[in-house]
């Protein structure tokens, strides 16, 4: 019998997708005992994710709901991941679709191999009607190396143990690359058939998504160096961004996987070296202010400039 497992959910300002999300995994998971939403209020009054969480937790006993207390992601993790009662923790981004089965699908993995710390996931991106399917393309990508945050699996006491003070950092951007970067590569494994959809949206926002992400990853390296550097050498990759992509591309399994991933490697060169460049340069200010009011991070001052 597969163990059970708890979801976690992050959710700010996020009510109609956490009841597309909440409607999927009710349907489709054998193994999730337990549902914990962390829901960061919010000044907008057009907001109704705590509504929505509310109502959720009404039809099902289930289903909890807690308050993030600090502004940032990494503050929900703690919490989520404290709060959760079962050793295998499941964290998905509430602006996702998991396909049927991919949530057993990790927990399967994580409970048939003692070795095997966090299991993930993969993203694919899909378009909504009305709009440009070029920020689909744009947004594929191979999963090898890091941590999907969109769709992972944990055991809670071994991958606390691995955190600095056994907590995530408030400063941790992107917390599956820093996760990533406090295990061994033979403790990461890639479940490529537990598949959960994303809508990256237009171009303007995949854009914008790249650029935080690029700032994010700059700032882990230089803010977190040991653990950097111990990333590179266990994963054996240099860093370098374009030879972790060929590397990436060259050991995916899966043809169709392979083909879209060098189409999106393609078009992301093309588009952001010289269709976008100016627009990423622009947007880099908008990235270190929206970092600043989500933690509290002074990206510039932190170690000059991303």
């Amino acid at each position: 019998m597969t163990d059970r497992a708890t979801l976690c959910i992050p959710a700010c300002n996020e009510g109609d997708n956490l009841e597309s999300i909440l409607t999927n995994v009710i349907k489709q998971s054998e193994s999730i005992d337990e549902i914990i939403l962390c829901v960061r209020p919010t000044d907008d009054p057009s907001d109704n994710t705590m509504e929505i969480a509310k109502a959720w937790v009404e039809k099902f006993s289930f289903i909890k709901i807690i308050e993030q207390k600090d502004k940032g992601k990494p503050s929900a993790w703690n919490q989520l991941a404290y709060n959760a009662k079962n050793e295998i923790v499941i964290f998905c981004d509430a602006d996702t679709d998991p396909v049927y089965g991919s949530l057993d699908l990790v927990v399967k993995r994580l409970s048939s191999n003692d070795k095997i710390i966090i299991a993930t996931g993969e993203a694919i991106p899909r378009t909504k009607k009305g709009q440009n399917p070029v920020g689909q393309l744009l947004s594929y990508s191979i999963t090898s190396d890091f941590v999907t945050g969109m769709l992972y699996g944990f055991k809670k006491t071994e991958l606390l143990q691995r955190l600095p003070s056994e907590m995530l950092p408030i400063d941790a951007l992107y917390e599956d690359i820093f996760i990533t970067m406090c295990i061994r590569r033979d403790e990461l494994s890639i479940v490529h058939d537990a598949n959960t959809y994303f809508f990256p949206g237009s171009i303007y926002d995949v854009v914008k998504t790249k650029a935080r992400l690029h700032a994010a990853k700059k700032y882990l390296q230089n803010q977190y160096t040991d653990l950097w550097e111990s990333y590179v050498k266990e994963h054996r990759c240099s860093g370098n961004n374009i030879k972790l992509l060929l590397r990436n591309l060259y050991e995916e399994p899966d043809i169709r996987k392979k083909l879209r991933g060098l189409i999106s490697v393609a078009l992301s060169f093309g588009t952001y070296k010289i269709l976008y460049k100016s627009k990423y340069e622009s947007l880099k200010n908008q990235i270190y202010e929206s970092i600043r009011n989500d933690i509290g991070v002074d990206m510039l001052t932190s170690y000059g400039k991303v």
